[in-house]
């Protein structure tokens, strides 16, 4: 047994983030001085083991590749270490939570790690990515082993032939001996590169945990047991009309799972669907991937049929070179019911933050909306990570320019700006007729408390601030109240002409000092060469500044 050094940091004590900064330099000499306090036989028991995992991890050789090794080579090069004392090797080999991460890379180790783990669930991934064929081959063998004879073991299985010519060959008898019963299988991946079938006799007899559910390119009959009582499905096809699902498939499936949590699916969804309206109460995600026009509509169109919770995080990717107006119907009609009060099992959803990207150098358009309330005036949103219930991504070629107003016209028909309470167009960039009609739209909302604009918009928001937007219905003359009555702050960013921007903002700012109160807060990002000077004349005009610029 070695003779430890104690050190003044006890092993109750110890968290994984302790050992966060580790770099190189860390080995297997270090490693006593962090965790040994008092006799090591008694403390190892109370060690947790993912501080194990980081420590015996770290105790190994490191050389270039050492951050891409896979777990099982990593632990088989420790046990090579020759330098490490009996003791800590003896504790490693006994130590079966340590064993439970099969990598069919090495085969003939997976046997090993499968014996010493026993009788711990396991996670197996086999991955044609790398090595020799009669690699493969013997993984391929070890694999069918595993599946057929410890079936009750396995809690993750990860199959992903890759790129590899005649990857297929070594799977079918592999996956045929997977018949089960996996008792403890929670989550299952099926990758390939082409579409492909899992045999008939495939876990024929079950797996009563199975949880989570990835397929990409692998088809797994509608009517398969697999696909009841899931937590997390993402299933990624390649739009091929023969593999893709009927209407009364894919509603089948989610109603075998009502638990469902998170839905992920592209490439798959059919042309249409039943008028049935599903209820999915648990829905926390839902991404809808498209490739295409056609299939944006669909997948717009999917959620008119999915009732889900207020705060479900909704993720929609739309791809054109136009704006047909099928596109535009299903946009204007995605709206209209995504907030209308009978979409949401809980609330009628109220958007309380809104942000709207539409940049002339990207080839994107971006509509994000949540309802997590401000926690603070000074709250930046940049340094905020919000739980998005919307976003809505249009990506768009060359050789198109997608109509902005016509969207815009869609979002400010449908989306309900009565608890706004934040506005992030800072990337509407040069896109005045999208600033017209969304600040049109705002503009007198009593609950608007944060705006965030960028480039040359912010010239004309600040008019706006001081005028407000001419209608035939207000014409403004003789207007008593100033627009945008609740703002308390302001961001601008990405404004070069310093003068312009610091004249238009004293104009403003001293005009609505004068009547409502000074702004409480205005931050200033990447504008140009503002100065100190220039920011001593604002301070006489705003509560706080914060800026970005040099402070000397």
């Amino acid at each position: 047994m070695c003779s430890c050094v104690s050190a003044s940091l006890g092993i109750n004590e110890l968290k994984p983030s302790a050992f966060d900064n580790l770099d190189k330099a860390f080995d297997s000499e270090i490693v006593p001085k962090f965790f040994i306090k008092g006799h090591p036989k008694t403390s190892i028991s109370s060690l947790p083991t993912e501080i194990l995992e980081i420590i015996f991890m770290h105790s190994m050789p490191i050389d270039g590749t050492s951050y891409s090794t896979p777990p099982s080579k990593a632990l088989a090069q420790w046990l090579s270490v020759t330098h490490v004392c009996r003791y800590w090797r003896k504790v490693a080999l006994n130590y079966k939570d340590l064993w439970t991460q099969l990598d069919l890379r090495l085969p003939n180790f997976a046997l090993q790690m499968l014996e010493r783990s026993n009788p711990k669930p396991v996670e197996l991934e086999f991955t044609a990515q790398y090595g020799s064929k009669s690699g493969l081959r013997r993984g391929a063998r070890v694999l069918k082993k595993i599946l057929g004879d410890h079936a009750s073991r396995i809690r993750c299985l990860s199959i992903n032939p890759g790129y590899r010519i005649g990857g297929y060959e070594f799977l079918d008898d592999a996956l045929e001996a997977f018949i089960g019963p996996a008792t403890n299988l929670y989550k299952l991946e099926l990758i390939a590169i082409a579409w492909d079938e899992v045999p008939d006799g495939f876990l024929r007899y079950g797996a009563p945990r199975l949880a989570e559910l990835l397929l990409q390119d692998f088809h797994i009959p509608p009517d398969s047991p697999l696909l009841s009582n899931l937590k997390d499905l993402t299933w990624y096809g390649n739009g091929e009309p023969h593999v893709m699902l009927s209407g009364e498939e894919f509603f089948d499936i989610l109603r075998k799972s009502p638990d469902l949590e998170a839905l992920s699916v592209q490439g798959i969804l059919p042309s249409s669907f039943p008028s049935d309206i599903i209820t999915l109460s648990c829905l926390q995600g839902l991404c809808l991937d498209s490739h295409s026009q056609s299939e944006a509509v669909v997948a717009l169109d999917l959620c008119n049929h999915i009732i889900f919770p207020e705060k479900t995080k909704l993720n929609l990717f739309v791809p054109y070179q136009s704006y047909p107006l099928t596109l535009a119907n299903a946009t204007f009609s995605f709206f209209s019911r995504y907030f209308s009060p009978a979409s949401s099992t809980t609330n009628p959803r109220l958007v309380n933050t809104l942000r709207i990207e539409a940049t002339d150098d990207s080839h994107d358009f971006l509509i994000e909306a949540w309802y997590d309330r401000v926690s603070s005036t000074t709250l930046l949103v940049e340094s905020v990570d919000r739980h998005s219930p919307i976003y809505i991504h249009f990506e768009y070629d060359d050789d198109s320019w997608p109509p902005f107003p016509q969207l815009m016209t869609t979002v400010v028909q449908t989306v309900p700006f009565a608890a706004l309470e934040t506005f992030d167009i800072r990337d509407l960039s040069h896109q005045h007729s999208i600033l017209e009609t969304l600040l049109g739209a705002v503009c007198w909302s009593a609950t608007l408390k944060h705006i965030y604009v960028g480039g040359l918009c912010a010239y004309r928001l600040l008019d706006i601030l001081q005028t407000g937007i001419p209608t035939k219905s207000n014409g403004l003359s003789g207007q008593a109240e100033l627009p945008f009555p609740a703002l308390e702050t302001l961001l601008v960013t990405s404004v070069d002409d310093r003068p312009l921007l610091l004249r238009s903002m004293l104009r403003v700012f001293r005009f609505r000092l004068e009547n409502r109160g000074p702004i409480r807060k205005l931050l200033l990002r990447c504008c140009g060469l503002v100065s100190r000077a220039d920011i001593e004349l604002l301070e006489e005009v705003v509560g706080e500044i914060d800026w970005d610029g040099d402070r000397s």
